[in-house]
């Protein structure tokens, strides 16, 4: 044995694995201590039926069953360990003694004193402590939580089997193993004592286990009988007396949202004359040929006759020059604006939601036609229970401190109690993808829009609007003989929440150019400059940047000379501003929260309405008024608790974590995970089936055990039931648990190590340790066979006060029966 245990606790206890029909001789103690290489457990011999230990792996043998061999030592552990198997663990001292010199040459008290021993007892002490540091998942790999268990298991027994020989070669502890039954005694209930930081299922006890009577207190069903005087109500002759106490409640919401648009604008109007001077010399060269032919007869009487004949060719040549003057007179206008536009959004809502709860309360005394006084005794009831004791006999007694044991109950029946027809609350909208933010106009975009759209039912929302828009014109000129002069003015407005920033203009024709040249020209903008195209191209392009505003608009001119059916187009690009875009986002992001407002409503409306309906009912489970139904709620959530601390976690985590019910996404019908419910089985039934729950015994502690917070409430409570008071408001409960008889040494492996069923399986029909199902349901049902009943010790009767009063039939004020 190890030489001190000043810095260890106990794995298991004595008085804790012993029956109470063994002797109270206690055992030697066996100390784990840290240090060496883990001893690789496998799959030794198989224990007998109703035995504790396992199979060792090691010695001299060879190899462990899948791990890694063990260094030579002068002891074959395995083998020892399979000849105490054959015997049932029952070998007398001289012959396990004997079995080691034969096996190894050598005495037993000088195997003990080698290095080489040494070396194996810190190895499996390395062993048992790596096994116990692996945590019993009971995960859907059943494989894996087996080896878990067989590698605790194996260990166990190897600590066990060497503290024998430790205890055998000492001779100061061997006369405490006398014969074969206290060597077997020793193999399955020796006290193994662990490193303090090693943390068990048994260091949530509040002391330690210990073998004691199991007394349960017992009460029958109450009757309530008058007690002291509570209230005298007195109402003199001819005297009529009336009380009217009404309570109303409203509450009126207003929610003021105002939207509030500025638009300055300043225009300017400029009208500019010109006249113009214009001067033309034409130059014409004319030639005009005269042709004429003619006959001139002059005649004269008498003997002579005179006739003559003239033929005349003209030709005229002539220079002209022309000068012209042309006035011309041009008045041109020019229109300047500027707007400023200022949006502050202030729209004004006001909802008025009125909750109006009025209770009347008409008490009245009417004593007006008698002449005597009329008195009225009202008393405080009390509630009176027979009581007795029950002793079970002998039980292993584990002893748990519960803090405030109505907790998660308050819990459930208070905040976390679902109202009728309320429903969950809206979800505020936040940012995508990031709950914590609370939604801002800046993080809405065109990919996200639609999901908060249909997240929160938003109606009225716009798509979003297109990065850039284009506006156009198109001319087509008329033929003017073959020197088409054109000319055309418009202007093109630049939607809201854009800007003009660029324009292009396109013109084609067809034939010859005039003989005076082809001029085309564009002005866009009141402050543009014109474009112009004089070249010989049938198709001409011009272009020029652009400032425009939203809102504004955009003079276009168009001119034309000297083309032949003309045809122009004209196209302004206009980009969306931050201004623009950021409209958008507001828009979309208050009809969200319109609509986020609306449901947000709706749901308080609702549960106005549910709180109002319950305003004068206590939560469902904790009013108290039936006492059988505390009694059965009481102890469920105390032993909810034990679980809780047995377990070492909460039982909806660790092993039942997972989902053995899964339910269908689909809505269909849940299905049962049976890899999960297998993984759980055992250890809900080791649970369930060790422990005697109908006998647990508690005591509830005062509230001011609890957080001070609930001091003050706590300590106004009352109710008709005072135990059910007492468990409603109790800073912590003092829980006495009975371990089931046959279950003790199982339990204790439990509390040392984590081990369920001692390291086996769940007992089957025929095992000394099976509970009959009949008798579970008996257990639960309280009731039991007339065979079973203890013995019983009376008590006098309880009489607890309750807030309940009864108006006695007389008013005297002597004592009532």
């Amino acid at each position: 044995m190890p030489e001190s245990a000043d810095a260890a606790v106990e794995l298991f206890r004595l008085a804790a694995l012993r029956a109470p029909q063994r002797a109270a001789a206690p055992l030697p103690r066996i100390l784990v201590k840290q240090g060496g290489a883990g001893l690789t457990a496998g799959d030794g011999p198989r224990r007998p039926a109703g035995g504790t230990g396992g199979g060792t792996g090691g010695g001299t043998g060879g190899g462990t069953g899948g791990g890694q061999p063990v260094p030579t030592t002068p002891l074959a552990l395995d083998r020892l360990d399979a000849a105490l198997l054959a015997a049932e663990d029952a070998m007398a001292p001289r012959a396990v003694a004997d079995w080691v010199k034969s096996a190894t040459g050598q005495k037993l008290e000088t195997i003990v004193t080698t290095e080489e021993y040494r070396a194996q007892r810190r190895q499996a002490h390395q062993s048992l402590l790596d096994a116990l540091g692996t945590a019993p998942t009971l995960s859907v790999d059943l494989a894996a939580a087996a080896a878990v268990g067989q590698a605790r298991e194996t260990a166990l027994r190897a600590v066990r089997v060497l503290g024998l020989l430790d205890v055998l070669a000492d001779p100061a502890t061997a006369p405490a193993l006398a014969d074969a039954a206290a060597v077997r005694t020793f193999l399955h209930h020796a006290v193994v004592v662990l490193p303090a930081d090693v943390p068990r299922p048994a260091d949530n006890l509040a002391r330690p286990p210990a073998i004691a009577d199991l007394k349960v207190v017992r009460l029958g069903p109450s009757r309530y009988v008058p007690g002291a005087i509570a209230h005298v109500e007195n109402v003199m002759g001819r005297e009529r007396r009336q009380r009217v106490h009404e309570t109303t409640e409203q509450t009126e919401t207003t929610t003021v949202l105002e939207t509030e648009r500025t638009v300055e604008s300043e225009s300017e109007l400029e009208t500019a004359e010109r006249s113009e001077l214009l001067q033309e010399t034409g130059h014409a060269l004319r030639e005009a040929t005269d042709l004429e032919a003619g006959v001139a007869v002059s005649a004269a009487y008498g003997p002579t006759v005179q006739v003559e004949a003239d033929t005349r060719v003209a030709r005229h040549t002539s220079a002209e020059e022309v000068t012209r003057a042309a006035a011309t007179f041009t008045n041109s206008v020019t229109k300047r604006a500027r707007e400023r536009i200022v949006d502050r959004t202030r729209q004004t809502r006001t909802v008025r939601r009125l909750l109006e709860i009025k209770e009347s309360n008409t008490h009245a005394f009417d004593n007006s036609g008698g002449a005597d006084h009329i008195r009225g005794v009202y008393r405080w009831v009390e509630s009176v229970q027979e009581a007795w004791i029950e002793d079970y006999g002998k039980r292993l007694m584990l002893e748990y401190v519960v803090p405030e044991p109505a907790a998660f109950l308050r819990w459930a029946a208070g905040g976390a109690r679902p109202l009728s027809d309320v429903g969950e609350p809206p979800t505020a909208p936040h940012r995508p993808g990031q709950p914590d933010v609370p939604l801002e106009p800046g993080h809405i975009d065109s990919g996200n829009y639609l999901g908060l759209v249909a997240r929160h039912g938003a109606a009225g929302v716009t798509p979003p609007p297109a990065e850039s828009v284009e506006l156009a014109l198109d001319w087509k000129g008329e033929q003017d003989q073959d020197l088409h002069l054109f000319s055309a003015s418009s202007s093109l407005k630049v939607p809201k929440g854009y800007h003009a920033n660029y324009w292009e203009a396109q013109c084609v024709t067809w034939g010859k150019k005039s003989p005076d040249g082809a001029v085309w020209m564009a002005g866009v903008g009141a402050t543009g400059g014109i474009g112009e195209d004089n070249s010989d191209a049938l198709k001409k392009h011009l272009s020029g940047e652009l400032d425009a505003a939203e809102d504004s608009l955009v003079p276009v001119v168009m001119l034309g000379r000297g083309l032949i059916n003309l045809a122009t187009g004209l196209r302004v690009h206009c980009r969306l501003t931050q201004a623009g875009r950021e409209r958008w986002q507001l828009s979309v992001y208050e009809a969200v929260m319109a609509a986020y407002r609306e449901q947000l409503e709706a749901f308080e409306a609702r549960k106005a309405r549910a709180e109002a309906a319950q305003a004068f009912d206590a939560p469902a489970g904790l009013d108290g008024s039936n006492q059988a139904e505390n009694r059965v709620v009481e102890r469920r959530e105390l032993r909810r608790s034990i679980i809780h601390m047995l377990l070492g976690h909460s039982p909806d985590t660790g092993p039942f974590s997972g989902q053995a019910v899964v339910p269908d996404d689909a809505g269909g019908p849940p299905r049962l995970d049976l890899a999960v419910a297998a993984a759980e089985r055992d250890l809900l039934a080791f649970v369930e089936q060790s422990f005697e729950w109908p006998n647990m015994t508690w005591v509830h502690c005062p509230y001011y055990w609890q957080a001070r917070e609930r001091w003050a409430e706590d300590a106004r409570a009352s109710g008709p039931d005072p135990a059910w008071t007492a468990f409603l408001t109790a800073g912590a409960s003092r829980v006495v648990l009975p371990v089931r008889p046959g279950f003790e040494s199982a339990v204790a492996l439990y509390l040392a190590t984590g081990i369920i069923w001692a390291g086996g399986q769940v007992p089957t029909v025929g095992d000394p340790a099976y509970l009959a199902i009949a008798d579970e349901i008996a257990e639960s049902l309280g009731t039991r066979s007339a065979a079973a009943v203890p013995a019983r010790t009376p008590l006098d009767p309880v009489r607890l006060p309750t807030s309940l009063v009864w108006l006695q039939p007389s008013g005297n004020l002597e004592p009532v029966a």
